[in-house]
C-alpha cells in the first residue's frame, strides 16, 4: 500500500538508480515503472499457480529485480523468504526445505541447477525462475532433474524472468490479485527472514506487514 501511494502521489520520482556492467550505464526506475513491474510479477506468479501464503524463496544479487521479485511475491499474497545466495548448496537447500518453498526466484544458474536436481528433497517446489539484470543471457536453463527420466522428459517448472513477465494476466487473475491485496493487513505474515546462523543452524523468523511498515 505504501508503494501504491507513492505510485499515485509521485509517479515520476526516481526510486532506483542501477549501475549496469554493460558499459557502466546507469539505469533509472520511477515509482510508476516499479509499481507496474511489481503488478506484473504478482499476477504472473498467481497465473503460475502460487497461492496465498505460499513460500517463495529469493536468492540472488541485490538489484532492482530482487526488489521487484520481493514486492511482487508480497503483492501476490505469498510470503517471500530471502536466502543467502553464496551459502553452501546444502545450507540453501536446507533453508528452502524448512520454508516449504513453493517457488524459487534467483539470479544464478547454479541455483537453478541445484534446485531442479533436488526436486525429490523439495516436494512442494513447482516453479523456478531465473532473472538476468543485464538482459544478455538466453537459451535453455540447466535442467538436470533426477526425476526427469521417470517423468518421461525434462521438468517443465523452470523459466527465465522474461518468460514469466511477458504475458498479460487474464481477467480472473487480475481480480484474484485485487482480492489478495485487500487481505494484506497488520498482523498477517508478510515475509520470512533467516538469521545468519553464525552460532548454529539459521532460524526462520516471521515478519508481519506492520513489522515491515514500521521498519
Amino acid at each position: 500500500r505504501h508503494l501504491q501511494n507513492c505510485v499515485k502521489t509521485k509517479p515520476n520520482n526516481v526510486v532506483f538508480r542501477h549501475l549496469t556492467s554493460l558499459k557502466g550505464n546507469i539505469r533509472e526506475m520511477t515509482f510508476e515503472a516499479l509499481g507496474e513491474k511489481v503488478r506484473k510479477c504478482a499476477q504472473a506468479l498467481i497465473s503460475a499457480g502460487i497461492q496465498q501464503f505460499d513460500k517463495v524463496c529469493i536468492a540472488g544479487a541485490g538489484s532492482p529485480t530482487w526488489a521487484i521479485a520481493y514486492l511482487g511475491v508480497m503483492s501476490a499474497g505469498a510470503i517471500p523468504c530471502a536466502l543467502y545466495a553464496n551459502d553452501a548448496s546444502s545450507s540453501i537447500l536446507d533453508a528452502a526445505r524448512r520454508c516449504g518453498a513453493r517457488a524459487v526466484l534467483t539470479s544464478q544458474e547454479r541455483l537453478v541447477a541445484l534446485f531442479v536436481s533436488s526436486l525429490c528433497e523439495l516436494p512442494d517446489l513447482a516453479l523456478v525462475v531465473m532473472w538476468d539484470d543485464e538482459g544478455v543471457k538466453a537459451g535453455k536453463l540447466p535442467l538436470k532433474s533426477a526425476d526427469a527420466g521417470a517423468a518421461g522428459g525434462p521438468w517443465k517448472g523452470a523459466f527465465r524472468w522474461h518468460e514469466l513477465m511477458e504475458k498479460e494476466a487474464a481477467p480472473d487473475v487480475r481480480n484474484l490479485h485485487a482480492q489478495r491485496g485487500s487481505l494484506i493487513r497488520p498482523g498477517v505474515c508478510a515475509a520470512i527472514v533467516l538469521t545468519p546462523g553464525s552460532s548454529g543452524r539459521p532460524k526462520a523468523v516471521m515478519l508481519s506487514h506492520d513489522n515491515c511498515s514500521w521498519t
